[in-house]
């Protein structure tokens, strides 16, 4: 992002909300101190004030991500109904029917969409959807960790042979919990996730979903500048609402269910 905004000596500020403030309250007392030209609201809500908020008092917005709420404002959001298809339907052709998946604990709308698809994906093989398949935590080591101690304290007859992780955080927490629980990754219990430099050194090789993390700074940077009318006419990208897609890398964690 800050390549883009550098070229207009434009400097790119991470403004923190602290877990215990409100996020709504704190975009306030940030517009009504008048100090950012424009904003990129991240952890985009099912049903998300800000965006009306910011559309309202006429504030240059992108949203990486979608919601229910919608103002009209430009919005990336990365290819979770095909993350939840590919990596379902990877493990079915697998052996795989107990297929385990990360969810967030709160209402981030990433985590309704991939769950939906996953259900739906799941009902076009005959693989019944299973609530407690749906594994809610936050996306952090410590959530992949939670995970791996969740699924190891389940009967082994109920446990997921399969899991996919559409957070790059988690693979870490996961892959170390399952090994102290005496379960194998790749042997035990098949897993995608999302490719990020921690992923590479995890053994056996993590089968990921990738994407070039500088496109993905690049796209929300521009599509941001061409709704600012002192930009705009640089970048005639119209409104940019784009879905990012993710590209399969294969590796040695997700292998077939033994017979």
């Amino acid at each position: 992002m800050q390549t883009v905004f550098a070229r207009h000596q434009l400097d790119l500020v991470a403004l923190l909300c602290s877990s215990e403030e409100d996020p709504h309250a704190y975009l306030q007392r940030v517009v009504a101190r008048g100090f950012a030209d424009a904003l990129i609201i991240s952890a985009t809500k099912r049903h998300d004030h800000r965006i009306d908020y910011l559309a309202e008092n006429g504030i240059p917005f992108v949203a990486p991500g979608r919601s229910l709420t919608d103002a009209g404002q430009p919005r990336l959001d990365l290819d979770f109904e095909g993350m939840a298809e590919t990596g379902v339907n990877r493990l079915v052709a697998k052996g795989h029917r107990r297929i385990g998946v990360f969810a967030p604990i709160d209402d981030t709308n990433l985590g309704f969409v991939f769950v939906d698809n996953y259900r739906k994906t799941l009902e076009r093989h005959g693989v019944a959807f299973d609530p407690d398949s749906v594994f809610r935590t936050n996306p952090n080591e410590r959530g992949g960790h939670q995970i791996a101690r969740a699924i190891a304290a389940m009967p082994a007859d109920k446990r997921p042979t399969g899991f996919v992780l559409i957070n790059e955080k988690l693979s870490v927490g996961l892959y170390g919990g399952l090994y102290e629980a005496g379960l194998i990754p790749g042997r035990d219990i098949a897993v995608i996730g999302r490719d990020s430099p921690h992923a590479h050194y995890l053994r056996p090789k993590l089968t990921c979903f990738s994407l070039s993390l500088r496109e993905l700074g690049i796209s929300p940077a521009e599509a941001l500048l061409a709704t600012m009318p002192a930009y705009a006419s640089q970048y005639p990208l119209g409104m940019v609402r784009k879905v990012v897609p993710m590209e399969l890398v294969e590796g040695d964690s997700d292998n077939a269910l033994p017979l």
